[in-house]
């Protein structure tokens, strides 16, 4: 009986041990849905490390742009939970509408969404505050420039992810980005990680140095501003170039926008206008265009011009000055007065064709180095035998060029008489390509255009006091499908500071003013006089 008993018990023992085999078994083949549920609530996750942005630096080392920490809010909305006094917080601290913010909440297929980003971290801490372990907040690097407007056009902007997209942002995204890491892990349902399963750290980006004076930046640009207001002007343009190095200096546009603003409603507004927008450069161009005439020996300083006309016509076509030059002129005061008539003779007397090729010296009809974003090449017109279009292009037609180009040509001038590249590359040492003058036509020159800022000159308003000023006013009209538009011109002033060993060549350019400030030395000649005091300030 008691075997039997035993017996028994063994066999109770046999079947439950088969049936737990059983069960484990069918687990492994059909697993039952508390298991799968189970199994679910972790998930391998990959998340990307984002690498350290270089910072910009301008001459003085101080950041132009740079990286501060903001909070990105996200969710999985597989696994998501709020409550209704929760959210009623959460609209509170973002500040947002809540129905909008309740679709984001309802965005199903996807294990990763973005509720808002860029949020200062008394945000994030107030968030956090919630205990919520379904809202995520999350680090993050977010671009910062310190000169807002002023530098926006040159030094462009980011995306949301850190990815430049205009700009020298743009242009040096490769050297700013560094490389990313990765960071690969098991998290539970709650987003917290249980496991690390591999991890490669980012490689910071590389910082870069600029040539540019951000105080210098921030001066031009308020001079812009104050220009473009009082003229009631479409825009203006001013490049400041460091006459020894070709360094540049700044770079500034008006109208611009703030880069910190969290939207930019107008992209159009960070065009860097200086190197995109062209025209024809009007009286600007004849101190070159005389430069060629006295260094080639188709002219002699001491030589007239004998004007009893305020216009003339030839080949069917009119040239004519603003005002009447009654007698005979010395080239000092053909650009002295900016005659159109007075260049027309000199470069048509022995018809100077060479003057076409030359464009190319100067650094016309081609890219600068800096071959910035969005840069132009300019337009350059084809050799003609025309006297009228020879006479056209030495007061500065048929042919259009950028602010940047217009700044560079006037180096020639600064560094007797050899051709000097603009840069951005504070490493750069000074390399002068070429003679396109003698040093005693470039001298002369720095002399005559003394005279343009005299008190009898057009652009006795660009005048310093105690600093000796030269330079040269230029006005010219825009194109329209019907031809040259009288009502719209370009007004502009380029000159070097001081006349006997230029620090500073600055060129200002002014699209479009109202019809009373049309002329370069009215407008464009004191916007040139206060960017040139702020600059030498600095010095």
């Amino acid at each position: 009986m008691i075997n039997m008993r035993f017996a028994g018990i063994g066999v109770f023992n046999i079947v439950c041990i088969l049936i737990v085999i059983f069960q484990i078994i069918h687990l492994g083949i059909k697993p039952d849905e508390s298991v799968k549920t189970l199994a679910s609530e972790l998930y391998q996750y990959t998340d990307v490390v984002k690498a350290n942005r270089g910072q910009i630096y301008d001459r003085r080392g101080k950041v132009v742009a740079g990286s501060i920490v903001k909070y990105d809010l996200w969710i999985d909305p597989a696994n998501f939970n709020i409550s209704g006094s929760e959210l009623e917080m959460l609209v509170s601290i973002l500040n947002v509408n809540e129905t909008e913010l309740i679709q984001k909440f309802l965005n199903h297929g996807k294990r990763f969404v973005y509720v808002t980003r860029g949020l200062d971290s008394h945000q994030a801490q107030e968030i956090l505050s919630l205990s919520n372990p379904t809202l995520h907040v999350k680090e993050v690097e977010k671009r910062y420039y310190p000169y807002g407007a002023s530098t926006a056009s040159l030094l462009g902007i980011v995306d949301s992810d850190g990815i430049g997209i205009d700009g020298l942002e743009l242009m040096y995204n490769d050297v700013l980005s560094g490389e990313d890491g990765f960071l690969n892990v098991k998290k539970d349902r709650h987003g917290h990680i249980v496991e690390r399963i591999k991890e490669i750290h980012a490689k910071p980006g590389k910082d870069i140095h600029l040539p540019i004076d951000g105080r210098l930046q921030f001066q031009a640009y308020q001079t812009l501003k104050k220009t473009v207001i009082e003229s009631e002007a479409e825009s203006a343009s001013a490049v400041i170039l460091d006459a020894k190095t070709g360094h540049v200096r700044a770079v500034v546009n008006y109208p611009s926008v703030d880069p910190n603003s969290k939207t930019i409603d107008t992209p159009s507004m960070l065009r860097n206008r200086a190197a995109t927008d062209l025209f024809e450069p009007g009286s600007t161009i004849k101190p070159l265009a005389m430069s060629y005439l006295l260094d080639q020996g188709d002219w002699q300083t001491n030589e007239v011009v004998n004007i009893d006309k305020k216009e003339i016509l030839l080949e069917g076509h009119t040239i004519k000055d603003v005002s009447k030059h009654q007698g005979k002129l010395t080239p000092y005061e053909v650009l002295q007065k900016s005659s159109n008539i007075g260049m027309a003779y000199m470069i048509t007397k022995k018809p100077s064709l060479g003057f076409y090729d030359q464009l190319t010296h100067f650094g016309f009809c081609q890219k600068t180095l800096l071959d910035l974003p969005g840069e132009v090449s300019g337009i350059c017109p084809e050799k003609s035998n025309s006297l009228f279009d020879l006479a056209a292009l030495s007061f500065g037609y048929g042919f259009a060029v950028n602010t940047l180009q217009l700044a560079q040509a006037y180096l020639v001038f600064a560094n007797d008489g050899l051709r000097q590249d603009i840069s951005l590359n504070i490493n750069d040492h000074k390399h002068l390509n070429e003679r396109v003058f003698k040093k005693q036509t470039a001298l002369e020159m720095r002399n005559i255009l003394s005279s343009v800022v005299s008190k009898k000159g057009t652009g006795r308003r660009a005048a310093i006091q105690g600093i000796d000023v030269s330079g040269k006013t230029g006005t010219s009209n825009l194109v329209s499908s019907t031809g040259y538009d009288e009502n719209r011109y370009v007004a502009s002033f380029v000159g070097l500071v001081p006349t006997s060993n230029p620090i500073y060549v600055v060129a200002v350019v002014v699209r479009e003013p109202n019809f009373s400030n049309r002329y370069g030395g009215k407008i464009a000649a004191p916007a040139f006089a206060n960017i040139v005091s702020a600059a030498l300030g600095y010095e």
